[in-house]
């Protein structure tokens, strides 16, 4: 538990057991998609032959209250992964077709193109 940040904290230890600093076990969330999130768009950066650019896409987010009180929109790592692949989980035209939809960023069939790599071995 704890941030990356954490680890170079003076009196701080970043460990990946599923309790607290005082033993309390915890229950990490893989996805904000398990339950009661919403949908926002991200733009990540792509890189090809055609030049670089940005994308959107779908990614589920939740919203939570800092100390202060300001109000951001927080997605897991995992999310943020799955949304930069397209992987297809909320039916959303921002998603791509599948593994072979080659017009969809970072798929393996747009990967195949200007890696050379088959999108069949990826």
């Amino acid at each position: 538990n704890g941030t990356m940040g954490q680890r170079w904290e003076e009196g701080k230890k970043w460990n990946l057991k599923l309790e607290t600093e005082d033993g309390s076990k915890i229950n990490p969330t893989l996805s904000m998609a398990e339950g009661g999130y919403e949908l926002e768009t991200i733009q990540f950066p792509y890189f090809d032959s055609d030049g670089d650019g940005i994308f959107n896409r779908p990614i589920p987010t939740r919203q939570v209250t800092l100390a202060n009180g300001d109000k951001v929109r927080i997605a897991t790592i995992f999310d943020l992964m799955a949304s930069q692949y397209g992987v297809r989980r909320f039916d959303h035209k921002l998603e791509s077709k599948g593994y072979d939809d080659a017009e969809s960023k970072y798929t393996p069939a747009w990967q195949e193109a200007i890696s050379g790599v088959k999108q069949s071995v990826v």
